[in-house]
C-alpha cells in the first residue's frame, strides 16, 4: 500500500520534482527553436535517463559506504582534492541556482507592475517586487531547520507547474485575438547553437544534490524505494518539460528569445496571469529546497558534518546556526539576482560548467570507483553505462560552457 504520509515515497517524489522544476523549464522552448524538435527530444530523453541512473549511483554509495554527502563520498572514493572541489561546486552552484529563481520571480511579475503599483506604490519596478517577494516568502522559508516543513505544500507546487503547462498548451489551441503569426516548426537544425539544449537540460534536471536528504527521510530506506521516487520524479519533470517546451515553441516561434513567459502578456491574458502567479509558488519552494544542500555544504566546511550526515541529524546543528547561515546564503543569492540581467545566460553557464560535473561526472566516477575497488562490482552493461555518463559529463562541461559563452553571452 502506498504511503501518503510525511515521509511517503510519493511525497518524496513531489519534493524532488519541485526542486528539479524551476528556472530551467522557462528556457526549454528556446532550445526547441535553436536545436529543432527531434534533437531536443532526444537530449531530453537521454538526460532524463542519466538522471535516474545517477541518483541510483548515489544511493549505492550511501548503502555501501554509509556516507551521506558528496563531500564524504568524494573523499572516500576519489581523494581529498575531489572532496574540496565538490564542496565549492555545491556552494557556488546552489547559490547560483537560488539567484536564478529570484530572477525568475522578477520576470514573472514584471508585466503585472501596472496592476501592482495601483494598490502599492512601492511596487513600481521589477526589483522592488522581487525584494518584496524575497522578504515575505523566500527568506523566512529558507530559514526552516527541517525539510519536513515543506512536504505538505510540495503537491500544491507541482499542481501549479502543471497548471501553467496546461495554459501554455491551451493557448496553442486557443490563441488570443491579435496574437502574433506563428512561424514554421523546424524538426532538424544543423547548428552548433543547437547544442545549447544539452547544458540547459542538464541544469533543468538537476536534483542530485538533494538526494541524500530525500533518501534518508524515506519511510522505507531502500534502493528500490528510491528508484521509484526518482523514476516518478523524472517522469513528472519530463512531462512538464515536453508540454512547456514543445507547445511553447510551436505557439511562439520564431519570436522566442529566452524565458518563454516573456512571450505572453498576463495583463491582457487573465488566465495566464493566474497561471504565472500560481507558478511563482513552485519557484519559491524550489528556491528554498535548493538552499538546503548549500547550507549543508557550508556546515561540512565549518563543522565537518551536517544535518544530512550526522546520526543525530535533527539536533546536530543548533537552530541559531541554521538561521544565520540560511540568512546569509539567501542574502547573497538576492544580491546576485539583482545584478543579473537575464536568467538564460545564468542557466546555460551553470548547466555547462556545474550541472554536468555535479550531476553526472561525479556520480559516474563514484560508480566506477565502487567497481574498481571491488566494493560493488557491476556487469558489462553497467560498466559501459558509467563510462558513457562520465564521458558525457566531461565533454559537455567544456562544450556546453563554450556554446553558452559564444551564443548566449
Amino acid at each position: 500500500m502506498l504511503s501518503w504520509g510525511v515521509h511517503g515515497w510519493i511525497n518524496s517524489a513531489f519534493n524532488l520534482s519541485v526542486t528539479t522544476i524551476g528556472a530551467g523549464v522557462l528556457a526549454i522552448p528556446s532550445t526547441f527553436q535553436q536545436g529543432g524538435v527531434v534533437f531536443v527530444l532526444l537530449v531530453l530523453s537521454m538526460v532524463a535517463l542519466l538522471t535516474v541512473v545517477s541518483i541510483d549511483y548515489l544511493v549505492l554509495c550511501v548503502d555501501w559506504l554509509h556516507l551521506k554527502s558528496y563531500e564524504d563520498i568524494s573523499r572516500e572514493l576519489l581523494g581529498k582534492t575531489f572532496e574540496e572541489a565538490i564542496r565549492w561546486i555545491l556552494i557556488v552552484y546552489s547559490i547560483g541556482i537560488a539567484a536564478g529563481y529570484v530572477v525568475v520571480i522578477g520576470e514573472i511579475f514584471h508585466p503585472m507592475l501596472p496592476i501592482f503599483k495601483q494598490y502599492v506604490p512601492f511596487l513600481d519596478t521589477s526589483q522592488h517586487v522581487t525584494v518584496a517577494v524575497w522578504v515575505l516568502t523566500m527568506l523566512p522559508l529558507s530559514c526552516l531547520p527541517k525539510l519536513d516543513h515543506l512536504n505538505q505544500i510540495s503537491f500544491l507546487a507541482i499542481a501549479s507547474t502543471f497548471f501553467i503547462s496546461a495554459v501554455i498548451v491551451y493557448r496553442y489551441f486557443s490563441p488570443l485575438e491579435n496574437a502574433k503569426e506563428r512561424g514554421e516548426v523546424v524538426y532538424f537544425i544543423a547548428s552548433w547553437k543547437g547544442l545549447l539544449a544539452v547544458p540547459v537540460m542538464m541544469f533543468s534536471f538537476d536534483c542530485q544534490s538533494l538526494v541524500f536528504q530525500i533518501y534518508t527521510n524515506l519511510n522505507t530506506v531502500s534502493r528500490k524505494s528510491m528508484l521509484k521516487v526518482s523514476s516518478l520524479s523524472v517522469f513528472i519533470t519530463g512531462t512538464v518539460y515536453f508540454l512547456v517546451g514543445f507547445f511553447g515553441y510551436v505557439s511562439n516561434t520564431p519570436n522566442i528569445t529566452g524565458n518563454i513567459l516573456i512571450n505572453y502578456d498576463p495583463v491582457k491574458d487573465r488566465l495566464m496571469m493566474a497561471a504565472q502567479s500560481f507558478y511563482a509558488l513552485t519557484v519559491i519552494i524550489a528556491y528554498v529546497l535548493v538552499l538546503f544542500p548549500c547550507r549543508d555544504a557550508v556546515f561540512m566546511l565549518v563543522f565537518g558534518y551536517s544535518s544530512a550526515t550526522h546520526e543525530l541529524k535533527h539536533s546536530a546543528i543548533p537552530n541559531s546556526h541554521v538561521i544565520v547561515t540560511s540568512f546569509l546564503l539567501s542574502v547573497v543569492s538576492l544580491l546576485i539576482a539583482l545584478k543579473a540581467k537575464s536568467i538564460i545566460f545564468l542557466i546555460a553557464i551553470l548547466g555547462g560548467l556545474c550541472s554536468s560535473t555535479l550531476c553526472y561526472t561525479y556520480p559516474a566516477a563514484f560508480r566506477l570507483a565502487l567497481h574498481i575497488r571491488g566494493i560493488y562490482r557491476c556487469n558489462r552493461l553497467g560498466l559501459w553505462t558509467a563510462v558513457f555518463m562520465l564521458a558525457i559529463g566531461v565533454v559537455f562541461c567544456f562544450v556546453g560552457t563554450a556554446v553558452a559563452l559564444l551564443h548566449v553571452g
